[in-house]
C-alpha cells in the first residue's frame, strides 16, 4: 500500500471509513492479479497452442467519412468503452436518419498497447451529413497502406492475430509508425454469438506492390 494510503488508514478514528480504505486497495490488488492472470493464460495458450499460419493481405484502404467517438482511455477499460462507443455511434446515426456505409471500423494509438494508455476511436463510415451530439463527432479516417488478417471468435484472442501480424511485418521489414486498424465485419451489435464475430486487424505497412 502506498505511503499516504497507509498513513489515511492508521490516521483514520472512524472503522467504517478506515474499513473503507482498506477495502479500495484490495480491489485495486484483486484488478491487477486478474490482469495479470489473463496475461500469463495467454502467453501460455500461444506457448502450448502455437497458431497456425494466418492468411495475410496487403490492403490500400481509402480514406473515409465516418461518425466517431475518440478518446483516450485505459487499456483494462478498452472493451466496455468499445462496446457503448459502438452502441452510441449506431443510436446517433439511427436519430439523424443516416446509414453506415460500412462495417465499423476503429484506429488504436500504439501506446494504447505499449504503455496501457492511448487515443482510441471507433467509427462507423457513414455519408456527409451528420450533426454533432454527445460524444459523437464527424470524423475523416486518413487512407492507409496496412497488413491485414481475419480473426473469427471473441475478442480475447485478438492477441493471435495482432501477434501473426507483427511477426509477418516484422520479418518482410515492412513495418512503419502509426496506429493500428480493427474493422468489425459481424460485431456484437450483429450477434451475441461470439463465435459468429469477425474481425479484421491492419497493421501499418510500407506497401511495396500493388495491393490484392
Amino acid at each position: 500500500m502506498p505511503l499516504e494510503e497507509i498513513s489515511a488508514v492508521v490516521s483514520e478514528p472512524d472503522l467504517q471509513t478506515r474499513n473503507h480504505l482498506i477495502a479500495a486497495h484490495l480491489g485495486r490488488l484483486e484488478a491487477s492479479l486478474a490482469r495479470t492472470q489473463r496475461a500469463v493464460a495467454s502467453l501460455r495458450d500461444l506457448l502450448e497452442q502455437p497458431a497456425a499460419t494466418a492468411s495475410i493481405e496487403h490492403r490500400r484502404v481509402p480514406a473515409t467519412h465516418a461518425a466517431a467517438i475518440a478518446e483516450t482511455i485505459d487499456l483494462p477499460d478498452a472493451l466496455p468503452w468499445f462496446r457503448g462507443a459502438l452502441g452510441e455511434l449506431n443510436a446517433t446515426l439511427a436519430a439523424q436518419h443516416l446509414a453506415g456505409t460500412a462495417p465499423p471500423g476503429g484506429i488504436f494509438d500504439t501506446d494504447l498497447f505499449a504503455n496501457e494508455r492511448g487515443e482510441a476511436t471507433i467509427f462507423v463510415p457513414c455519408a456527409s451529413g451528420l450533426r454533432p451530439l454527445g460524444r459523437v463527432k464527424p470524423f475523416e479516417a486518413p487512407a492507409a497502406e496496412l497488413a491485414v488478417t481475419l480473426h473469427s471468435g471473441a475478442y480475447a484472442d485478438l492477441d493471435r492475430a495482432y501477434g501473426a501480424l507483427a511477426t509477418y511485418v516484422a520479418q518482410h521489414a515492412l513495418g512503419v509508425d502509426g496506429p493500428v486498424r480493427e474493422y468489425y465485419i459481424v460485431s456484437p451489435l450483429d450477434s451475441a454469438d461470439e463465435s459468429t464475430w469477425r474481425t479484421e486487424v491492419g497493421w501499418p505497412i510500407f506497401a511495396t506492390a500493388t495491393s490484392a
